[in-house]
């Protein structure tokens, strides 16, 4: 999501939807855009404000709970409803079902089974090439990474 710069240490995040929160919160809105970052990063499904590049939604009727032998949690709802959006989007961007840029973040392990369980039943084998699914942990191993406050 972002690179480090070497000078004052404060990353450069690639999107102004991402940057701003942290920006904000963490470090006194010093954050900054690298150079043509809207130009390179603006998307035709962007004008609709759910599929931004970084949406967050509440989905305050689902309810969390921990499968039984399970030390971690889901929601059951959270997860029919990202299928759902994720139907929606590739109706009308179809050339987003063939690629692997949408990425679902869970905080929850079991959640993430759950989210690649639903996709494999819906789509089939390949699934998993539509869309990363991981935990927020198992997206810093493979190489995103999440500021920290300084």
């Amino acid at each position: 999501i972002y690179t480090l710069s070497l000078h004052d240490a404060l990353p450069i995040y690639n999107l102004l939807q991402i940057r701003t929160f942290p920006s904000k919160e963490f470090y006194d809105e010093a954050l900054e855009d690298g150079p043509d970052v809207m130009d390179q990063t603006k998307r035709s499904w962007h004008k609709f404000r759910c599929f931004g590049p970084f949406s967050f939604f509440d989905i305050h009727e689902g309810k969390e709970s921990q499968p039984s032998g399970s030390g971690s949690w889901v929601n059951v709802d959270e997860v029919e409803f990202v299928l759902a959006m994720y139907c929606k989007l590739v109706t009308g961007y179809p050339e987003l079902k063939s690629s692997s840029r949408l990425a679902i973040i869970s905080p929850y392990r079991y959640q993430v089974k759950l989210f690649r369980d639903k996709f494999r039943e819906t789509f089939g084998v390949g699934s998993e090439k539509l869309v990363d699914i991981n935990t927020v942990d198992g997206f810093q191993v493979i190489g995103f990474s999440f500021p920290s406050k300084p």
